[in-house]
């Protein structure tokens, strides 16, 4: 993992350095919380309809200096996952965050997963008393790198009304749920779709292979593969140039530790400019 360096003086942060030319306000948001680098509000408003009744859509919102990155819930070969706690929140039953489709960046320490720019966490939210309020209270802590990577810790707050779940999520907020692979009881005909996977334990070259069609093209595309309880597996490489809408990926698996991936069930996420999807893979 890379190295995290102190932070040096706050006043290195100019509005200048940060996105400008974010949306407009949301009818319900959170202060702005000021990070060297960064920035983070809430953000909330819409009823989802692919979750439990009365689950309200909310979000966190970041917006990172140019140049800077942030990371997915898989950080890669380096980096920290966001991590977020809801505990000092009242009259709440469940809080989702969901992650859109992030992307790929290479730099001197290997290749890492995340966002650049401004990106939206969206959150759902299901009240314990749908007839209440809910006061959202989060502590984040995040990593935002660069040629550095400095660890970042904010806190946000914003109460919810229970009217906020009356019409359906909109805005930047529905565009961000939009973004989130979608599995394959939900996938839209723009979706990547998993296709021939090979599974490979056994013998000196162990490895997994991927075919993926991506529709509209696989320049671009992208594959990521998780697995569960922290376990280490090495990120997937083009397996040669892609070819109209189809492209084979590689996962090389001789450093990885077999008897610990065997018969686990990892979580494919497939992403293009056009669209995303998940879906699992055996590993035996």
């Amino acid at each position: 993992m890379r190295r995290f360096l102190p932070i040096v003086a706050a006043g290195m942060l100019s509005c200048s350095l940060l996105q400008e030319a974010a949306a407009d306000s949301p009818p319900l948001a959170s202060p702005w919380a000021e990070q060297q680098f960064a920035r983070a509000r809430l953000i909330a408003g819409g009823r989802v309809t692919d979750a439990p009744p009365g689950t309200i859509a909310a979000g966190i919102e970041i917006e990172l200096a140019d140049g800077w990155k942030t990371y997915w819930r898989n950080p890669g070969s380096s980096g920290v996952p966001p991590l977020f706690d809801w505990s000092a929140t009242s009259n709440l039953a469940s809080a989702e965050v969901r992650y859109p489709a992030p992307a790929r960046y290479g730099d001197r320490g290997g290749d890492t997963i995340g966002y650049k720019h401004r990106l939206i966490f969206p959150l759902l939210v299901r009240p314990a008393d749908p007839q209440r309020g809910v006061p959202l209270d989060v502590s984040i802590e995040f990593g935002v790198c660069k040629d550095i990577c400095i660890p970042m810790q904010t806190h946000l707050t914003l109460t919810i009304p229970p009217e906020a779940g009356k019409d359906p999520v909109a805005g930047d907020l529905g565009s961000a749920l939009d973004r989130v692979p979608r599995p394959l009881s939900a996938r839209r005909p723009s979706d990547p779709k998993l296709g021939k996977a090979t599974v490979v334990l056994d013998g000196d070259k162990p490895v997994i292979r991927l075919d993926a069609t991506f529709p509209g093209g696989a320049e671009g595309a992208d594959i990521f593969i998780e697995v569960p309880d922290g376990l280490w597996i090495p990120m997937t490489r083009r397996d040669g140039a892609p070819k109209g809408d189809t492209a084979k990926f590689v996962v090389d698996l001789t450093e990885a530790d077999i008897a610990d991936l065997k018969g686990k069930t990892a979580r494919i996420t497939l992403v293009s400019p056009r669209g995303q999807s998940e879906t699992s893979l055996r590993l035996e």
